[in-house]
């Protein structure tokens, strides 16, 4: 029978990992941090982010890693609140309205393909899961990126404290335990402790991703793709100016429709431009512009290496 990383399976293989107490010759036996996200009432923020790590890897929903990480912390300070909790939806203190969305099958249809790769990934029946299940970490990331999934409006970007945080309160918080005791500027003032403390997300640079009817962009199956786009002097061959663009890219879109696409966003000159890309996890694409003009960007020797059809001495 396959294992999965499902609770049933943590049960069955709780393994220890045991450390040597720095006074004394007892040992302290502790939990590694892979089996900590399945034990129910952990918490920490090593915790928040290796459930968000395996989440997004599971290609679940390609939901913002960094809200859902502000959300883990405004929630619950990461499973730590200093303040009582109004429900038990887990870290990410998922509502009882928004549980019951997550396995609302009749109202949301996509959300079949997404059981079948939490069963795939994890072993989980999640129409079978209950909302007490939601004290073990995975178990209420899950259930928080399966709620944003089923929104047709994007997240807005992280650079945008203001625009999450009304989207946090008019979508997030939607029918919410909480609400009642709580404020939208919370997530603002939360957030900006969470990067004070932690010196995260400090320079996350600016969008110029447009809205397209009012709300922020969003595909079903697309999959994020960060770019910064340096325009340069050309004489000397310094930048100039730069902008960053969030772009949503199809997995059927061709590499250089796609590059076509983020630059009509920008008025510049052609031939002045410089593509740098990162790629969410689940993307395996790498691009490669070596045609010998000024248009494209030539790929370092390092780049090259890992590309299918390079060849050269070098």
């Amino acid at each position: 029978m396959e294992k999965h990383e499902s609770r049933d399976f943590i049960k069955c293989q709780m393994f220890i990992d045991t450390v040597t107490a720095l006074e004394g010759d007892s040992d302290i036996a502790l939990p590694c941090i892979e089996k900590r996200i399945w034990v129910r009432g952990e918490s920490g923020e090593d915790v928040v982010n290796l459930c968000l790590e395996k989440v997004h890897a599971s290609g679940i929903a390609s939901i913002d890693g960094v809200f859902l990480r502000r959300v883990a912390f405004v929630m619950s300070h990461d499973g730590k609140p200093p303040f009582p909790l109004y429900t038990d939806g887990g870290i990410w203190q998922v509502s009882l309205f928004a549980f019951r969305e997550t396995q609302n099958v009749k109202v949301h249809a996509h959300l079949k393909e997404k059981f079948k790769k939490i069963f795939e990934k994890f072993g989980i029946d999640w129409s079978k899961a209950e909302r007490k299940d939601l004290a073990i970490p995975m178990y209420s990331s899950i259930a928080a990126s399966l709620y944003m999934s089923n929104f047709k409006e994007g997240i807005p970007p992280a650079c945008s404290a203001e625009e999450q945080a009304d989207y946090w309160w008019n979508i997030y918080m939607k029918d919410h335990e909480s609400k009642r005791f709580m404020e939208r500027t919370h997530f603002i003032y939360t957030v900006e402790a969470l990067e004070n403390n932690t010196q995260q997300q400090k320079s996350i640079p600016p969008t110029q991703l447009t809205k397209r009817g009012g709300v922020w962009p969003r595909t079903t199956n697309g999959e994020i793709v960060n770019v910064d786009l340096k325009t340069q002097n050309d004489r000397k061959e310094k930048t100039s100016k730069v902008k960053h663009e969030k772009f949503f890219h199809k997995g059927s879109c061709s590499s250089r429709m796609m590059c076509f696409t983020v630059v009509l966003t920008f008025l510049v000159a052609i031939g002045s431009v410089v593509l740098h890309y990162t790629f969410s996890p689940t993307i395996e694409t790498q691009l490669n512009h070596t045609k010998k003009d000024d248009i494209y960007h030539k790929p370092s020797l390092e780049s090259r290496i890992w590309m299918s059809g390079e060849t050269g001495e070098d």
